[in-house]
């Protein structure tokens, strides 16, 4: 199996560096032409299946995928980003404002912190771990199929490190622009940067 795992583009939020989590924000024009621009990268490739989260930024990205390829995207909700509860829409320097040291507080574990009505990695791991068994025969075994998951930084990482067995601190390390694609197949990881123009 190869697995390409693709980040959306970026949105409003991003460029303003607000917590999206599982709330969502329109692409930016860069954004769009970022998603346009991995969906042309991506067009040649024979992919068997392709999920995508449903939140609308990586649902739009995953449709100029579609409309590229031809394969229509599934959606997951186990795809979606991980939820900062009452965070989410804010900046940090707002959450601090209205929330002292909390962030700080989930920063320093963010694998098994959550804030109120939000997710850790731990769980994020969960929802992963349970997509994999079900959608990537739960291994990259070289002579499986070629599937793309359009997803969010979160997720994402969270996915790669635990198909790769790495580490908590490796998973949670790990970042992915809007702009790069995750490659992953038996030999381990790779990426590719796509310049959107």
């Amino acid at each position: 199996m190869t697995l390409y795992v693709i980040r959306h583009g970026q949105t409003q939020w991003n460029q303003e560096g607000r917590y999206q989590g599982q709330q969502d924000a329109p692409l930016t024009n860069l954004g769009r032409r970022q998603a346009q621009a991995v969906a042309r990268r991506l067009k040649s490739t024979a992919f068997d299946r392709i999920y995508a989260s449903p939140l609308g930024r990586a649902w739009t990205t995953a449709g100029f995928l579609t409309e590229e390829t031809g394969i229509p995207a599934i959606p997951d909700d186990r795809l979606m980003e991980v939820r900062y509860g009452y965070c989410e829409g804010l900046t940090w320097d707002e959450i601090e404002a209205k929330f002292p040291g909390q962030m700080e507080w989930r920063e320093a574990d963010k694998w098994t912190r959550r804030l109120p009505g939000a997710e850790c990695y731990a769980d994020m791991h969960e929802r992963a771990k349970s997509f994999a068994e079900e959608h990537l025969d739960g291994a990259l075994n070289r002579d499986g199929p070629t599937v793309a998951t359009v997803g969010h930084a979160g997720i994402n990482s969270t996915m790669i490190g635990m198909l790769l067995e790495w580490s908590r601190e490796e998973t949670i390390q790990l970042r992915q622009a809007n702009n790069v694609v995750y490659v992953l197949t038996t030999d381990g990881l790779d990426s590719i940067e796509v310049d959107a123009g």
